[in-house]
């Protein structure tokens, strides 16, 4: 026997309209987010390579800078990649970095800063020497220390600095050369390679064709085909039901995380705070050291805000993806023994004058 009954629900419509202007607002907010992460971020590989420069360590300075590069590309950062280069002795790559700095600062570089690169230019250029390769044949790959330059006949000669350096001439189908130069200060290097075939391997005499054995034709024993056992029918699975426990752990993790964010934030922001206030108002002291302690305090509480806000704006995702996770849950169907709905949700319209819609639950039993 099959008993049905209904109940008008609620209007949901507002409710969902309010979700999904939750999560525009919250997908529009989080480029913002991640555009302030990628600062943050930048800035602490900068002030890290600032620090190991300071320290002498210029092979972990350079790593750092050049990753605040990647991250941030302001032209700022070039000008220390470049001193970085110079401690390392590598004067092409200092030139190279210098000449970049000057043209993306353009307008922005004050003069003594302009001349002050313009003369480590002309410095670090007297460094450089250069190695020049010829070939034959052409379009020969050229690489020095491993580094791709191209292809015979080469532009130019090739920047290098000064000390021992090796070339390499790779052609397929010929034999690579290989030469180790050392190159001083302003000198010039000719190299002239000539690279030999590899001859081609001699092709072997054919063997003799092997005679076919005569044909044996054998007639089969006729076999009664076994029965096809029937293939078991696959269990229904409820996507549904899976898909909304999967959204409500979810949310309730992405929702954990952004609690823990806003708690952290909120409590550096205060002792931030704090140490600001004890510290006075900035514009009535002039003492640097007293100044580094009231910037670095302000940019902690700079940055606790910052997370507070990222922490409500991943909570509010976790709040979202949770609510699509229990609407998933409530409508899933679930299938009974007898093959019916369990329990299903249904549109109700309006059809008489006077008939209000809504949803119909219904079950069978």
């Amino acid at each position: 026997m099959q008993k049905t009954f209904t109940r008008s629900l609620p209007r949901r419509v507002p409710v969902t309209l309010a979700i999904l202007l939750m999560l525009t607002l919250l997908l529009k907010s989080l480029p913002a987010a991640a555009q302030t992460d990628a600062k943050r971020t930048a800035r602490e590989h900068f002030d890290r390579g600032v620090a190991a420069f300071a320290d002498k360590r210029f092979g972990e300075a350079a790593d750092e800078f050049e990753t605040a590069y990647r991250i941030e590309p302001v032209f700022q950062v070039l000008y220390n990649i470049g001193q970085v280069d110079v401690a390392l002795g590598r004067s092409v790559e200092a030139v190279d970095t210098f000449e970049e700095y000057l043209k993306q600062g353009g307008a922005a570089i004050a003069d003594q800063r302009r001349r002050e690169v313009r003369t480590e230019i002309d410095k670090q250029s007297a460094r450089i020497g250069t190695v020049t390769v010829t070939s034959h044949p052409s379009a020969v790959e050229v690489r020095v220390d491993g580094r791709p330059i191209g292809k015979t006949p080469l532009g130019g000669p090739i920047r290098v600095n000064p000390g021992r350096h090796t070339v390499e001439a790779m052609l397929a189908g010929h034999v690579t050369q290989v030469r180790a130069v050392e190159v001083a200060a302003k000198a010039s290097v000719v190299l002239e390679l000539a690279l030999e075939a590899i001859p081609a391997p001699r092709a072997a005499a054919p063997s003799p064709a092997p005679v076919a054995p005569a044909a044996v034709v054998l007639t089969p024993r006729a076999v009664s085909p076994a029965p096809v056992a029937a293939a078991p029918q696959a269990a229904s699975v409820n996507w549904q039901r899976i898909s909304g426990l999967i959204m409500v752990a979810g949310g309730l993790a992405t929702g954990a995380v952004g609690g823990l964010l806003v708690y952290d934030g909120a409590n550096q922001a205060s002792d931030a705070r704090d140490q600001l206030v004890a510290l006075g108002d900035p514009r009535t002291f002039s003492d640097p050291k007293w100044n580094d302690s009231w910037n670095a305090a302000d940019a902690r509480y700079t940055a606790g805000r910052s997370r507070n806000r990222r922490g409500w704006i991943v909570a509010g995702v976790g709040a979202a993806v949770l609510t699509g996770g229990l609407l998933f849950l409530v409508t899933a169907p679930e299938r009974t023994a007898g093959g019916g709905n369990a329990l299903a949700l249904s549109p109700w319209l309006p059809i008489e004058p006077g008939d209000r819609g809504g949803l119909v639950l219904g079950g069978d039993f």
